[in-house]
């Protein structure tokens, strides 16, 4: 934890300098989610290092999945934490036209910054991350 010579011991600090002292506290930082990345195999979580996407220290991040235009049928797409058993997939409308049909996903990121995407066919969705949320100090 660090520790600031603006609050002297004895002395009640301000909101402003007890949260400059607190090392635990997460930020979310935004991110375009220009990737475009796709999975390579059908019905199987596969993983994605997103290590020259974001920082170490990330604790979570905000997983954009599209649909891509033209696809026609329900698209199925996931995101998961590397290693879990957990089945967080999510349908993708059949609306057809310019503006196929997406979602967000909150996943938690292990150490390495890898997480698991699940794909129903090769490509019919985009993934991207648009943002993290990582811990000052960490």
């Amino acid at each position: 934890m660090s520790y600031s010579s603006d609050v002297s011991t004895g002395q009640q600090a301000t909101a402003a300098q007890y949260n400059a002292l607190r090392d635990d506290t997460p930020k979310f930082v935004e991110l375009a989610g220009n990737e475009a990345h796709v999975v390579t195999y059908n019905d199987t979580w596969q993983d994605w290092d997103i290590s020259a996407i974001v920082p170490a220290g990330v604790i979570c991040v905000l997983v954009q999945v599209q649909k891509k235009v033209g696809i026609t049928d329900i698209a199925i797409g996931g995101a998961r934490k590397n290693g879990s058993a957990l089945i967080r997939t999510i349908f993708l409308s059949s609306e057809t036209g310019s503006h196929p049909a997406g979602a967000t996903l909150i996943t938690e990121c292990d150490a390495n910054r890898v997480i698991e995407l699940w794909g129903d066919n090769v490509e019919p969705c985009y993934y991207g991350i648009l943002g993290y949320w990582i811990g000052v100090g960490l």
